[in-house]
């Protein structure tokens, strides 16, 4: 079996690509990667930068993060002997959240330089603000482990990640879906 083709799919929080990979892993018959955040190496730089109450990524943040990254995404490659490998969030994740004080074209060379595999395929997925709020606002009460909303899912900050990847998208020919 050779390596496997990995699909991304990419949007603000509440877009639906948990509810998506989903149903597109049953008709693949593959398995679902969790948003590698949550995965060995990078959860724990994650978190550790969680901890400093800053919400701006520094360039040596990203760099730690990168190369964090690139490790996850190798060990679940490894890990992984199907045909296809499916990601909520991949690269273009990093391009958006970690973009301000560092551009995103400095974010997409780290991520080159230090090995971050990108997918072969990738859609971005969007709807309203509105929306991504009433969903993330379900999800925790169905969940029942998030007591309160994070940084960045309020209005004004979602606002700002569908322009970025709106522009994202245009950029890079990524087709985006009404969700």
């Amino acid at each position: 079996m050779g390596i496997p083709r990995i699909i991304g799919l990419e949007g603000a929080v509440g877009t639906g690509k948990t509810t998506q990979l989903s149903r597109l892993s049953l008709y693949l018959e593959t398995e679902i990667i969790p948003e590698l955040n949550h995965v060995s190496p990078l959860k724990e730089v994650v978190l550790d930068w969680k901890s400093r109450s800053s919400d701006i990524y520094t360039l040596k943040d990203i760099y730690k993060m990168a190369e964090a990254r690139a490790k996850a995404q190798k060990k679940l490659l490894q890990n992984n002997p199907g045909n296809y490998l499916l990601m909520d969030r991949t690269i273009y994740t990093s391009m958006i959240f970690e973009s301000g004080q560092v551009s995103m074209q400095d974010i997409e060379r780290i991520n080159r330089e230090t090995g971050v595999i990108y997918p072969d395929v990738c859609i971005i997925l969007d709807c309203t603000p509105e929306e991504s709020l009433r969903r993330v606002d379900l999800r925790r009460i169905t969940l029942g482990i998030y007591k309160q909303r994070a940084m960045h899912e309020n209005i004004g900050r979602i606002i700002e990640i569908r322009s970025l990847y709106k522009k994202l998208a245009l950029e890079r020919n990524i087709p985006i879906i009404d969700s």
